[in-house]
């Protein structure tokens, strides 16, 4: 659950006091500092994983409002009744509260604050309905200077601990009662809170590249899927938590310890790996726990894909008659092929039709495009995959006058994509057609017996004549 509350105090004195707090807020590192004592509410000489939970107490270096109950890691109180549970996320002591009576349960203790600054409170919170008792909506609030600066909403379920954050902007600067307590009216259900955490807030201001190396094919030069280039990251920042980490997710990933930041306002990591893809680098810097989030859309462009994507496109034609006659319908057919690796994209092959066949129509099969403009011969296949294969059927008839002539067909242009093809080997870009002569010719032979084996013809021979048109 994440709360963002903001709300202004009245102001009650001058920035130059504001001036004179500052000090207080920030450790010798420049890290923001959690301002609270004692923020795990453990209390003195008592074992809290053990010993039995005694209602109205308060933890060490807070005051108490009403009567509180502190549970232990094994028990938790509820007034009077104590029972078996496990402990809260941050360990020991913790403390519950509710409304008695229309008064507040609670604690408090003294903060100082600078007037203008923005804060942020987080703590582990777990609600429960005393046993036996009807369920209701506690009413947990934070109040600074006897002003409220955030109401919490209860978490989505009981028994299950979450940890809320809000933030709030103090007005005025000094030191002041800073309270946490049960308001409303529920008396049934209760809140249990440890691990308050109150510091100035965390913000996140910019976030760029440098340093973008040129792209790298990663070894493979036939695909760019896997292209990838390096760069810088530099986050800044004031306010940064002194514990958990920065992390960097998007169109690049990186994280680090808090405790190794580069400086208390900026960190850069380096050699963050990203896809070569032309695109804006999208990148989102976060402290761990969501405290605080940048995102920057367009932190730079990526180059492009450096890979040369390879394909072997093999075109050949075939004619289903060699040797027509004039009229003749005949159909060539032309295949492209891809043997890959890669697929192929924006395919094109030019056949145009030579003289002496005229175009009656065409069919085509593969590829994602597949038109065929006869003046032109453009057939354009589009992309075609790895080991795809695309079909062109041109049906044409034999024009008049042709006759005893060799007519070639051989295509224009051959398939080619956007791809790299390196070779033609296995191409077959020529049909001819020889169309056969129309008019008759006639052929005489003639054979006969010689009876007398004189090897003339004489008178009462047989001779026959065979013509052959």
């Amino acid at each position: 659950m994440k709360i963002s509350t903001r709300l202004l105090l009245k102001n009650k004195t001058t920035l130059s006091i504001a001036l004179c707090f500052s000090f207080v807020l920030f450790s010798l590192n420049g890290f923001s500092q959690n301002l609270l004592v004692n923020f795990d509410l453990d209390v003195a000489a008592v074992n809290c994983a053990a010993d039995f939970p005694l209602g109205n107490t308060s933890p060490d270096s807070w005051a108490q409002t009403n009567t509180p109950d502190r549970s232990t890691d094994t028990k938790r109180a509820f007034h009077t009744q104590y029972e078996d549970r496990g402990p809260s996320p941050s360990g020991g002591c913790y403390f519950g509260f509710r409304a008695l009576g229309g008064g507040a349960e609670g604690i408090s203790q003294n903060v100082t604050v600078v007037g203008g600054m923005e804060y942020s409170f987080s703590f582990d919170y777990l609600i429960e309905t005393s046993p036996g008792s009807s369920s209701c909506t506690p009413e947990l609030q934070i109040i600074l200077d006897g002003t409220v600066v955030a109401a919490i909403p209860p978490p989505s379920s009981e028994n299950i601990w979450e940890r809320p954050f809000v933030t709030f902007i103090a007005a005025a600067s000094g030191t002041f009662n800073f309270e946490f307590f049960s308001g409303g009216s529920c008396a049934t259900t209760w809140n249990f809170v440890d691990g308050l955490d109150l510091r100035l807030a965390c913000s996140i201001d910019s976030l760029t590249t440098s340093n973008l190396s040129v792209c790298n094919d990663n070894g493979t030069t036939g695909t760019g899927v896997d292209d990838f280039f390096t760069a810088d990251v530099t986050v800044t920042f004031s306010n940064p938590p002194i514990t958990g980490t920065l992390d960097l997710t998007g169109d690049g990933t990186a994280s680090v310890a808090v405790g190794s930041l580069d400086t208390a306002t900026s960190h850069t990591f380096t050699g963050v790996s990203f896809s070569a893809d032309a695109t804006a680098i999208d990148l989102t810097a976060d402290f761990s726990g969501g405290s605080c989030l940048f995102n920057e859309p367009n932190a730079g462009t990526a180059p492009a894909s450096c890979s040369v994507a390879l394909t072997n496109l093999i075109t050949t034609k075939t004619v289903d008659s060699p040797a027509p006659r004039e009229g003749d319908t005949i159909a060539y057919t032309l295949t492209v092929t891809n043997n890959g690796p890669d697929n192929a994209t924006g395919v094109v092959l030019t056949d145009i039709l030579p003289a002496g066949v005229s175009f009656v129509s065409s069919a085509q099969v593969g590829g994602t495009v597949n038109t065929y403009a006869s003046g032109s011969g453009l057939w354009d296949i589009g992309n075609l995959a790895n080991l795809g294969v695309a079909t062109l059927t041109i049906t044409a008839t034999v024009d008049v006058g042709t006759a005893s002539t060799t007519i070639t067909n051989t295509i224009t242009s051959t398939a080619s994509g956007n791809e790299t093809d390196p070779t033609t080997v296995g191409d077959d870009l020529t049909e001819d057609i020889n169309v056969i002569d129309p008019r008759l010719e006639l052929e005489k032979t003639g054979t006969y017996v010689d009876t007398d084996g004189n090897g003339v013809v004489n008178v009462g021979d047989q001779i026959t004549y065979v013509f052959t048109v």
